[in-house]
């Protein structure tokens, strides 16, 4: 098969999950041209009404011409405006035309792209690509807490902000890949790491392609934060997300937080924390793939 007959590969998960890692590695591939951070879909995608209508085209064309990450693809928008007309006028297939013109700029048969929160749109994704690819990173969200919480010096409410986000993208995770299987594949930070050559060959059989022993070699990206989660904040995790902890393979630790620490923690972190997983749930959702990475 082809490129285009394989489909494109989306890269989806949260930040600090490895997405990057592997992004660089799917890029050992000569063919292969997967881009990153371009926010096509959170910033355009059903903006503009029906594109079928040609002035509702121009106008999606002109807001995405004046972004620097989709200027820097050097589009021909004649091209697109004319490729586009020939097949269904979904905001899918004009993201993909971006993304597909680029690579063949390149010299590449098969595009991908890497965003934060993109398994939002795996519905929309397949439905204009049927073939297409997406590989979902998850990672315990202590130890991806702990990285944050090293940039931070004023941490109230952080991680309950941080826990409501990797709840938000597990949930997605596990619908998708129920609901399309052939299609959706989650894969661990934890077990690429630990069992690199396995999971990039179960990732490449994923992915229709042949496995590249060079990409062992290849490290992880450093994601080691040298930040302190407390037995606090580890309770606040525990106590909100047990039951989605271990399904995923992070089972709770033991704590044994003292009487004052219970207290502490009943009366002070823990309400304060629910108030950032509360406030980003009701705000921040509805912001969910715009470009903001946690910052503390």
């Amino acid at each position: 098969m082809d490129g285009i007959e394989k489909g494109p590969i989306f890269i989806a998960g949260l930040d600090r999950t490895g997405k990057t890692w592997l992004h660089n590695l799917l890029l050992t591939y000569p063919h292969i041209s997967i881009t990153r951070h371009t926010y096509m879909w959170p910033r355009f995608y059903n903006s503009f009404g029906d594109l079928s209508k040609e002035e509702n085209l121009e106008h999606c064309l002109s807001a995405m011409l004046q972004q620097d990450t989709i200027r820097a693809f050097s589009p021909d928008k004649y091209r697109i405006r004319q490729d586009f007309r020939q097949g269904e006028p979904s905001y899918a297939r004009l993201f993909g035309l971006f993304h597909q013109h680029y690579a063949e700029s390149l010299g590449k048969t098969r595009w991908g792209d890497q965003l934060g929160f993109i398994e939002k749109y795996a519905g929309q994704i397949f439905e204009a690509f049927p073939n297409a690819r997406m590989i979902h990173m998850v990672r315990d969200p202590r130890s991806r807490y702990e990285e944050a919480a090293s940039f931070s010096k004023q941490r109230k409410g952080k991680a309950g902000i941080s826990l409501a986000r990797w709840l938000k993208s597990v949930r997605l995770a596990k619908l998708n890949q129920q609901k399309w299987p052939q299609n959706y594949i989650v894969v661990r930070y934890e077990t690429l790491v630990e069992h690199p050559e396995r999971t990039l060959r179960q990732i490449c059989d994923f992915i229709g392609e042949e496995f590249r022993t060079e990409m062992v070699i290849t490290q992880p990206e450093n994601t080691n934060g040298n930040g302190k989660v407390s037995k606090s904040e580890k309770a606040f995790f525990h106590l909100l997300a047990r039951q989605q902890m271990s399904s995923f393979g992070y089972p709770p630790e033991k704590l044994n937080l003292s009487t004052k620490e219970n207290l502490v923690f009943y009366f002070y972190d823990a309400p304060v924390n629910l108030a950032g997983m509360l406030f980003w749930f009701v705000i921040g959702r509805r912001r969910l793939e715009k470009p903001v990475i946690e910052k503390h």
